[in-house]
C-alpha cells in the first residue's frame, strides 16, 4: 500500500518525516523476545469512554490516540497523531454482515485505497489477516491470538509474516493485553524496529512508515472487535 494521495492529487507521507516511524524488513538473526531492543514499545491507555492513547513507555505524552466508536457511519477506529482532533492517520471499519476495512489517510481529504483485514479462523476470532505493498510486491500478514483470558475482554496476541512453504515466519509485532478491571493501563504494543542502514532504504522510507501505521491499526481494531464482543457476553448478546 503506498501513501494515501489527497484529493488534490499530493501524497500524504504521514510520519515518514521522523525516521524512528520506519520499519524494514528484519534481519533473520533477530530475536524475538518483545522486550529486547529489537522491538520499540509503546503503551495503550485508557483515554474516556472506549478510546485509547498510546503513548512511548513511562511518559505522559502521547504519540497516537485511538478514537472507538460504534455510531452508524462512522469509523469504527480512528487513529490519529498526537491527540483525539489531531492529524487523521487512518481508519478502521468493523462490518457487522461484510468484511472489516482498513486504509491510511484521512477519509474526509484523501482518497483511500482499503484493504481487507480477514478473519480466517472458523469459529473463533482468534486469526485475523491482512496485506501490504505495492503491485508486485504484496505481502501478507497474519495476527494470531496467543492468549484470551476467560473473563476478559481484549486478547494477547502477535503478527508474523505468511512465508511460503509453511514456515513459521518471524514475529513482527506483539500485543499484551492488561486485564484489571480499574486500570487505566489496557496493554503494550512491541513493533520491530527496523535497520535503516539496509540497502534501499532512502525508497522505503515512507512506505514502512505506513507499514507500522498498519500494524497499530489492525492490531486496534482487532482489540475493538474483541472489547464489543465482551460486552455482547455480559448483556447476554453471546459473541465468540
Amino acid at each position: 500500500m503506498a501513501g494515501p494521495t489527497s484529493r488534490s492529487g499530493d501524497t500524504d507521507t504521514l510520519c515518514s518525516t521522523s525516521t524512528e516511524m520506519t520499519l524494514l524488513p528484519p534481519p533473520t538473526y533477530s530475536s524475538s523476545d518483545p522486550t529486547s531492543n529489537d522491538f520499540r514499545t509503546l503503551t495503550v491507555s485508557n483515554a474516556g469512554i472506549g478510546n485509547l492513547i498510546l503513548s512511548p513507555p513511562s511518559s505522559s505524552s502521547t504519540l497516537f490516540y485511538v478514537k472507538n466508536s460504534s455510531w452508524p457511519g462512522n469509523p469504527s477506529v480512528t487513529l490519529s497523531l498526537g491527540a483525539k482532533d489531531g492529524h487523521i492517520l487512518g481508519v478502521l471499519k468493523l462490518g457487522v454482515f461484510s468484511e472489516n476495512t482498513v486504509g491510511l489517510g484521512n477519509p474526509n481529504r484523501d482518497n483511500i485505497d482499503y484493504e481487507s483485514l480477514r478473519r480466517v479462523s472458523n469459529w473463533t476470532h482468534g486469526t485475523y489477516e491482512f496485506e501490504f505493498g505495492r503491485m508486485g510486491d504484496r505481502r501478507r500478514f497474519t495476527w494470531q491470538r496467543t492468549r484470551q483470558p476467560l473473563f476478559g475482554d481484549q486478547p494477547d496476541m502477535e503478527l508474523k509474516e505468511n512465508v511460503e512453504g509453511g514456515v513459521d515466519g518471524q514475529v513482527l509485532a506483539v500485543y499484551k493485553g492488561c486485564q484489571g478491571l480499574w486500570s487505566t493501563k489496557r496493554g503494550t504494543f512491541y513493533l520491530r524496529r527496523g535497520l535503516d542502514k539496509q540497502a534501499g532504504v532512502e525508497k522505503k522510507l515512507e512506505d514502512w512508515s505506513n507499514w507500522e501505521l498498519m500494524v497499530l491499526l489492525t492490531g486496534c481494531g482487532i482489540i475493538e472487535g474483541s472489547r464489543r464482543r465482551a460486552r455482547a457476553r455480559r448483556s447476554g448478546g453471546g459473541g465468540g
